[in-house]
């Protein structure tokens, strides 16, 4: 198992075929509470405070896994603030290795999964236009995604995504943002913030829009 320290709220773990095969687990036991799904959650923490002191105890977390192959996986864990909203994209915001008790109980169903809440969007934070344009790139022109772009009188600028579904496209976008976005706001109160307090300057497709912007 690798692990990566991505920032001072997230760090990423690598699972290779032989990570699975010695803790005897299979990709479908992620999707639920199991002991060997628990295990592996304290053994990621246990290597996340001993090789880069990111200490989770208390803290409300985001825990996202994505098969990258049949037999490799990459984890994901992120504190969060504005857990609430977050807590429900990736099904688990609980420091106690339960990755997924709480996402069964999301599913419709039909056994879809609500990535947000209905009509929220989730708000990212861009500390400058250069990071907002190189998360901008890595997105796909054709991604069917609903989005909007507002800056603050700072510079500070909010990127609302709204998230209908949650496939491996849209999971490859919610990694690759939190490399770049430096907080994210709670749609509980932040949407109606930003539409009174900000300017709007790209009202749809932002992310796509600016994927072809090059920085200077």
């Amino acid at each position: 198992m690798k692990a990566e320290r991505i920032n001072k709220d997230q760090i990423r773990f690598m699972l290779g075929k032989k990570d699975l095969q010695e803790r005897q687990l299979d990709m479908k036991e992620l999707t639920y509470g199991s002991d060997k799904t628990k295990a592996l959650f304290e053994d990621m923490m246990h290597t996340a405070q001993d090789e880069f002191g990111f200490d989770v105890s208390g803290k409300p977390l985001m825990i996202e896994a994505i098969p990258i192959s049949e037999d490799s996986l990459m984890i994901t864990v992120t504190k969060v603030s504005g857990a609430g909203e977050m807590g429900m994209l990736f099904g688990s915001n609980i420091p106690d290795g339960r990755m997924a008790e709480e996402e069964k109980e999301r599913r419709t169903p039909e056994g879809s999964q609500q990535p947000s809440a209905a009509g929220q969007p989730v708000i990212y934070i861009f500390d400058t236009f250069e990071l907002l344009c190189q998360a901008a790139r890595q997105v796909p022109a054709d991604m069917p995604l609903k989005n909007s772009l507002y800056r603050e009188e700072d510079g500070t600028y909010y990127l609302m995504v709204y998230y209908n579904k949650l496939d491996k496209r849209t999971k490859y976008l919610m990694t690759m943002l939190s490399e770049y976005y430096s907080d994210v706001l709670d749609a509980a109160y932040g949407e109606l913030m930003v539409k009174e307090h900000c300017r709007p300057v790209i009202r749809a497709r932002a992310l796509q829009k600016l994927s072809g912007v090059e920085n200077s």
